[in-house]
């Protein structure tokens, strides 16, 4: 992906005032070098990646800046809308507790979403990574996708055009509840590692 050419003006305003008082302090730098992240790699698929104070709300999953509030990680949802890259919203997650996150706008369904159907994901039987958080993500170098919306995202998910790999066997029973009978669950599969100490991914079992 290139740069972004357009933001709502919430978004513009949101992150303006972020990265005016928080980009590139001590909490930042300590995040990239915990969880190995470089900022040049991250921002083709993530744009400006940044570490704020955060309050969040229970789902629907929100967030907001808040001076009170505990360090979150902070990074722009993309989307190419008429063949342009637009920044859709902003998500954030909590550093202690990545499980905790949500967007600025509730806008952001997923995070990768173009990969869904993108037929080279799937080259080789391989499945498209399904991550439950968006560090994760951030960590596999952005390949794959991040629900970010379980409301709306299943529907969207469900449209992949070959197998998902979810993290283990109780995520990938989260995504068939998700997405329904829309999605066969022969087509989740979960890495042996994570029931038999294999490496190979597997169907969910029936």
């Amino acid at each position: 992906m290139t740069a972004p050419i357009s933001a709502s003006l919430s978004i513009t305003l949101a992150r303006t005032d972020a990265l005016a008082h928080w980009e590139t302090t001590p909490a930042w730098f300590g995040f990239l070098r915990a969880n190995g992240l470089d900022p040049r790699e991250i921002e083709p698929f993530a744009g400006t990646i940044g570490v704020v104070p955060c309050r969040f709300t229970p789902p629907p999953r929100r967030f907001r800046l808040d001076p009170d509030g505990a360090d979150a990680a902070f990074f722009e949802v993309l989307a190419i809308e008429d063949g342009e890259i637009v920044v859709a919203d902003l998500v954030a997650f909590d550093v202690a507790d990545p499980t905790i996150f949500g967007t600025l706008e509730g806008c952001g369904v997923l995070l990768g979403a173009d990969q869904i159907e993108n037929p080279s994901r799937y080259l080789g039987d391989r499945p498209l990574l399904v991550h439950r958080t968006p560090l994760t993500w951030l960590r596999a170098g952005c390949q794959g996708v991040v629900v970010l919306d379980e409301r709306r995202g299943g529907g969207r998910l469900a449209g992949a055009l070959g197998n998902l790999l979810a993290e283990d066997l109780d995520h990938a029973r989260a995504l068939h509840r998700m997405m329904g009978r829309a999605f066969p669950t022969r087509r989740i599969r979960v890495p042996s590692a994570s029931i038999r100490g294999q490496r190979d991914p597997r169907p969910v079992a029936r």
